[in-house]
């Protein structure tokens, strides 16, 4: 006889008796304390260009990065085909 599923049952249950009120006191505050940002500020173009030129850095890093370990592998896979086959 599987008692696997009455275990299960039981975390079930004990899993759904917590308390509640947190989630419901959230709601109640506004959609401040849901999202947790408290206030929106619209940024200079300044900000709006540092912002992209470190975006623009991190994505050329990125790339350089995948481009790196792609012909690292392409090149593992030559000398073991070579190696193999001839």
């Amino acid at each position: 006889m599987s008692f696997g599923s009455a275990f299960g049952a039981l975390v079930s249950l004990k899993n759904n008796r917590r308390n509640h009120s947190g989630r419901t006191e959230k709601h109640l505050t506004g959609k401040e304390s849901i999202s947790g940002v408290k206030s929106h500020r619209t940024p200079s173009p300044e900000e709006l260009q540092q912002i992209r030129n470190r975006l623009q850095l991190e994505n050329k890093k990125r790339q350089q990065k995948l481009y790196a370990v792609a012909i690292f592998l392409l090149l593992l896979f030559v000398a073991f085909f070579s190696f193999f086959m001839f």
